[in-house]
């Protein structure tokens, strides 16, 4: 896989996440024609994929576009790493939990995850940078049209000094969105 360009951590739970995915696959399969009568079961097998691919995505994007030693870009990275596989590894296990082929059921227990829950402190990191780093909000915003939005107010009232008419209207403004008059 690509476990040269993310942290042995992150790159080893992925590289087993998509081992488990594939032999899990491969039992869901035996289910045969009832699997569309399962839709909870093929909904978090789709969970699963989607996850596996967002996470490779945002390997690739880093990989792409951001050199290695970008510390931010590399916390970013890694809490959006370990979100997704959390999630991933609890459709896991809510779909081995749920599989109704008695016979073959033990056959899935070794795939099992253990889940590991986020820190908040790490979330908290997260949150700072997200606010805080003007590089950062210059790549969430590219591309994305926000003019004249609640988005581009909170902008602007970041700029203002919180003691001035100006932000203490802005600010009115914007908390009071989806408020009329009567």
């Amino acid at each position: 896989m690509i476990l040269q360009f993310y942290s042995s951590n992150i790159g080893l739970r992925l590289d087993i996440a998509t081992l488990k995915f594939s032999l899990l696959s491969n039992f869901i399969a035996l289910i045969g024609g009832k699997i569309k009568s399962k839709q909870m079961i093929s909904g978090n097998m789709s969970d699963i994929l989607s996850n596996l691919y967002l996470s490779y995505s945002i390997l690739w994007y880093h990989k792409h576009y951001l050199s290695s030693n970008n510390i931010t870009g590399n916390i970013i990275r890694n809490e959006c790493l370990n979100y997704l596989i959390n999630e991933l590894d609890y459709k896991i296990n809510l779909v081995i939990a749920n599989y109704d082929i008695p016979l073959l059921k033990p056959l899935l227990y070794p795939l099992i995850n253990k889940i590991t829950y986020p820190k908040l402190e790490n979330k908290n990191k997260l949150y700072s940078i997200i606010i805080n780093n003007n590089e950062f909000n210059n790549i969430l915003k590219n591309d994305i049209y926000y003019k004249g939005t609640v988005l581009e107010k909170m902008e602007k009232l970041k700029q203002l000094d919180p003691k001035t008419n100006e932000y203490k209207k802005l600010y009115e403004d914007i908390i009071s969105v989806g408020e009329f008059t009567i």
